[in-house]
């Protein structure tokens, strides 16, 4: 991989991985043939729109950069329909066995739909920085809490 060859000439630390998705919008008409059973195609389509244009097809770009200097270390192109929490937990278990490769301590960042119970499994396995989600009871009752004591 050319962003490997690059960091380690130049040597970046690549100590915190940070991943995040985000979504292209596309106009046109993009038609697919129901019979291809090609794994690779991307299916440009309707999704959730983070730039809330719902009336147009997107596709959905998930990239993980180094926090030395955000050079891209990975990138993958996903369905316009597909959730952050299953490209999270997608990468998150496919990183499981680089992290555990590594000889320097590595660390995933990602928002909080990395926090899922869907992850947790392969969280369990890697280091990794996050909010908790503020959906989560016990979330609230802590903030709460220590608002409360101040």
């Amino acid at each position: 991989m050319v962003s490997q060859q690059a960091c380690e000439l130049e040597n970046v630390d690549k100590t915190f991985n940070s991943l995040d998705t985000t979504s292209h919008s596309l106009t046109g008409e993009y038609v697919y043939d129901e019979e291809d059973s090609d794994e690779n195609i991307i299916k440009i389509t309707h999704g959730h729109s983070k730039a809330h244009r719902p009336d147009l097809k997107q596709v959905v770009q998930e990239i993980i950069v180094s926090q030395d200097g955000g050079i891209p270390l990975a990138c993958k192109n996903w369905d316009g329909n597909s959730a952050d929490t299953a490209i999270f937990k997608a990468r998150s278990k496919a990183l499981v066995s680089e992290f555990k490769k590594s000889t320097a301590p590595k660390y995933l960042v990602a928002d909080c739909k990395l926090y899922h119970k869907a992850n947790a499994e392969f969280l369990s396995q890697v280091k990794f920085l996050t909010l908790i989600p503020s959906t989560i009871a016990l979330e609230k009752e802590l903030i709460a809490t220590a608002i409360a004591g101040q």
